[in-house]
C-alpha cells in the first residue's frame, strides 16, 4: 500500500508546472457559456425536427392507401 502512495505523490510532483510554463485558457468564460447555449439550441431543434418526422410518419400511417 505505501508503494502506490509513493507512486501517486510521484505522478502528482511531475506533473507541476512553474507559472512560467502555464498556458492561459483558450477562451475567455463568456465565450464558453455562449457557446455552451449554442449547442443547448442545436439539441433542441434536433429533438423538435425528430419529433415532427415522428409525427409526420405516424400520420401517414393512419391515412388509407
Amino acid at each position: 500500500m505505501s508503494i502506490s502512495a509513493l507512486g501517486i505523490g510521484t505522478l502528482r510532483t511531475s506533473s507541476i508546472r512553474p507559472r512560467s510554463q502555464l498556458r492561459a485558457p483558450a477562451s475567455p468564460p463568456s465565450s464558453n457559456s455562449d457557446s455552451i447555449a449554442i449547442e443547448v439550441e442545436r439539441i433542441a431543434e434536433a429533438q423538435r425536427f425528430t419529433a415532427r418526422l415522428a409525427v409526420e410518419r405516424s400520420e401517414s400511417k393512419q391515412l388509407p392507401s
